[in-house]
């Protein structure tokens, strides 16, 4: 089982990799992954079918104290770990970009990649935290009552 790192947790999802078309597949409440496993089966050889379990009440891993896990809270992890999963840009930028930054003369190579990357980690965890906040703001204002005007 693979896990990815999310803001509000760690989720578990199973890929079966391969060059098909990707196909994500979400399960109910009270139930995991396991759900889709005769699904999978017969997807796997033309589809790389990807199964995450969701904190809907199947799940193994617990999340962050903090995390929010109502519907809406739900459907953003959701987002979140389609960009994390379709994201090839990350690895590309870290490959490329990061690398800039190493000095060989100046300690272990591999370390300083590690750190560059727990660096790029929390500045991206910053900037998710902060839009989401900002979409839970405009969410609001939105969701108000409306102002009748007499016409």
């Amino acid at each position: 089982m693979l896990e990815v790192e999310l803001s509000a947790g760690t989720i578990e999802y199973e890929n079966t990799g391969g060059d098909g078309p990707m196909l994500v597949l979400l399960h109910g409440f009270a139930v995991n992954g396991s759900l889709w496993r005769g699904v999978v089966s017969g997807l796997r050889e033309d589809h790389r079918c990807v199964v995450p379990t969701l904190q809907l009440g199947g799940h193994r891993r617990p999340m962050k104290p903090y995390a929010d896990l109502s519907i809406r809270a739900m459907v953003r992890l959701v987002a979140e770990f389609l960009r994390n999963l379709t994201n090839p840009k990350a690895v590309l930028f870290f490959a490329t970009f990061l690398t800039q930054f190493v000095d060989s003369g100046r300690g272990s190579v591999a370390l300083q990649l590690l750190a560059l990357g727990l660096i790029l980690q929390v500045v991206g965890l910053v900037v998710d935290v902060a839009i989401g906040l900002a979409a839970g703001t405009v969410e609001d204002v939105f969701v108000q009552e409306p102002i009748l005007y007499p016409s």
